[in-house]
């Protein structure tokens, strides 16, 4: 079972969305914000004169890489809000325990957002970051990938599991406020 950086995010967005994900049911296609992501990322690589870098056996898609001083490497990623901030810097966590498994151990990611909203410290306050305006660093500490292996783990237990995770609520009938300008929402909830 090959475990994505999209996994891991859709995991901790909702386990529901990972699992259709990984049994090849996918909606991006028929996401509105799924195309705004896409044409803003092309939109960055044009103006800034790079491209992504994808790791294919290790499941990691990278957008920027800033070689430091000695061996420090700084990765960006970008995202268009920080309206999943939990799921995105687990996505970042996954991304540096593969890195840690290659031997780039001296690695810190940094999570850019082009919308600036509110960030919800609540949503992270059990992970270890650090924060500059508008950017979170973040590095794979103990505590980190302790949390990482354990999202790890749920995610195998899930996928080998055959049945469907129920659907996320916030009151007995009424859907999750993640479940907003999900590509899966349709499927779910109509």
């Amino acid at each position: 079972m090959k475990l994505t950086w999209v996994l891991v995010n859709y995991f901790v967005h909702c386990p529901r969305q990972a699992r259709l994900f990984y049994y090849n049911i996918k909606s991006e296609h028929t996401s509105e914000d799924v195309k705004i992501w896409k044409i803003l990322h092309q939109l960055r690589y044009w103006e800034n004169n790079y491209s992504e870098i994808e790791f294919i056996d290790e499941g990691i898609k990278i957008d920027k890489i800033n070689f430091k001083w000695k061996d420090l490497i700084e990765i960006e990623e970008f995202k268009k809000s920080n309206k999943q901030l939990r799921a995105q810097i687990f996505q970042l966590l996954f991304y540096l325990f593969k890195f840690k498994n290659l031997g780039l151990e001296n690695t810190i990611w940094k999570l850019i957002f082009d919308e600036n909203h509110k960030i919800n410290f609540n949503e992270i306050k059990d992970l270890d970051y650090e924060i500059d305006w508008d950017k979170i660093f973040i590095k794979l500490t103990s505590k980190n990938e302790n949390k990482l292996k354990n999202i790890l783990d749920e995610i195998e237990k899930l996928l080998k599991n055959w049945n469907i995770p129920p659907k996320i609520k916030n009151k007995s009938w009424w859907p999750h406020k993640n479940c907003k300008g999900c590509s899966y929402f349709e499927l779910c909830w109509i």
